[in-house]
């Protein structure tokens, strides 16, 4: 019962704190991106708490203005730890690839469920990037293929099915691109 209160907190702090905010590409409510994420999640680690709370959370710092002090005070020490590896942290000066080279190293030294989480984020995200922003969608799957190389403690199946997603996307990116290019004629590819 304590691991559902639990649950059920998070999902209230991550609904009000991204309250307001929609998605890029698909301008659906902000919270609807977590909260697939951690449906994701539950399919790898069913049932598991921790990695559900910090699925539902693993935004908030990094886009609202929760803090990570907020996340320990409701959640305590270790999911505070889960959703600070899942922010980046960028400071003036830093360009993007100093930002991911950072993040990687966090990442690559984070649990198992911030993995898991990481990789099921990426999975989520990359479909839309790919589908409205072809061009990016080619910078970003890229930069995730380098990004999962660091995800060394994934379930081998999880690493092999979010690989395959990222190249797909590239794919599909590049069919668009071209798409684009031809007009959107339908049927050209």
């Amino acid at each position: 019962m304590e691991n559902e209160i639990l649950i059920k907190i998070a999902t209230n702090l991550a609904t009000a704190s991204h309250r307001g905010q929609v998605r890029k590409y698909t301008g659906e409510p902000y919270i609807h991106h977590p909260l697939r994420v951690a449906a994701s999640v539950d399919a790898v680690f069913p049932g598991n708490p921790r990695a559900i709370i910090i699925a539902i959370l693993h935004d908030v710092v990094e886009d609202t203005d929760t803090s990570i002090e907020d996340i320990e005070e409701l959640f305590g020490a270790i999911i505070a730890e889960d959703v600070a590896a899942l922010t980046k942290i960028s400071h003036p000066g830093m360009n993007r690839a100093a930002v991911l080279a950072a993040y990687g190293e966090q990442l690559g030294k984070a649990s198992v469920e911030v993995q898991v989480v990481k990789a099921c984020d990426i999975v989520d995200n990359i479909e839309s990037i790919a589908e409205h922003d072809p061009k990016f969608g080619v910078v970003y799957a890229f930069e995730k293929l380098e990004e999962i190389k660091v995800l060394t403690k994934l379930p081998p199946l999880v690493y092999d099915y979010v690989k395959a997603h990222i190249i797909v996307s590239i794919v599909d990116s590049q069919r668009n691109l071209v798409q684009n290019a031809l007009g959107k004629k339908e049927g050209t590819l």
